[in-house]
């Protein structure tokens, strides 16, 4: 008996193949240190934009970058992330502030230009890392990235991902193949009638 995680295993396999990107530069396979931050990066003191040394590469893997691409730690941060490269204000109260509160004022609007300088710089340096990154916020890399914790607590995810799909499958696969198509005659019982609910099925 296929049980409902295997099921929406054989579900998300199916759609697989429409959900990469169609920029086959964000699918090279690429070497990532996913545990970067600044106790792992080792300066030359007396030069500190010198980099000497990098440990606890363990974690270190090869795969597709659009899977790879993350902020590094030393730029990321708790808050609003400010859209595109607007310029990011205080608060408008802030003369009225305390010099303590000013101080606490200025912290956010920090991180938030290291975050926006770092993307400028991926951008005129690194361009396909900045265009995964981009690729990161779509509803394909979420399905994928989450594809893995199936069997763990992302059943329930997926399957709702799944059902997103649905309106923006044009955008995937085009118009000549239909999502139901791909599911068609799929299960019984309960998976059916969820796939069922979800569009999937002919």
């Amino acid at each position: 008996m296929v049980t409902s995680k295997q099921q929406t295993l054989q579900d998300y396999i199916k759609v697989a193949r429409f959900l990469s990107p169609k920029d086959n530069e964000l699918s090279k396979p690429v070497l990532w240190h996913p545990d970067l931050h600044r106790d792992s990066i080792f300066v030359n003191p007396d030069r500190p934009t010198e980099i000497l040394g990098i440990i606890d590469g363990q974690a270190v893997n090869l795969a597709p970058l659009f899977l790879q691409a993350r902020h590094p730690a030393p730029v990321e941060f708790e808050g609003p992330i400010p859209e595109c490269l607007q310029s990011i204000n205080l608060p408008e109260n802030f003369n009225e502030l305390s010099p303590p509160e000013q101080l606490e004022a200025k912290k956010p609007r920090a991180a938030q230009s290291l975050y926006k300088l770092y993307d400028i710089q991926l951008i005129r340096q690194c361009p396909d890392v900045a265009n995964a990154l981009q690729f990161k916020e779509s509803l394909a890399d979420q399905i994928t990235g989450l594809a893995g914790s199936l069997f763990n607590d992302g059943e329930p995810i997926v399957q709702g991902m799944l059902m997103k799909l649905q309106e923006e499958w044009s955008s995937y696969a085009g118009s000549s193949i239909l999502l139901s198509a791909l599911f068609y005659g799929r299960g019984q019982g309960t998976a059916k009638r969820k796939r069922g609910k979800m569009g999937l099925r002919g």
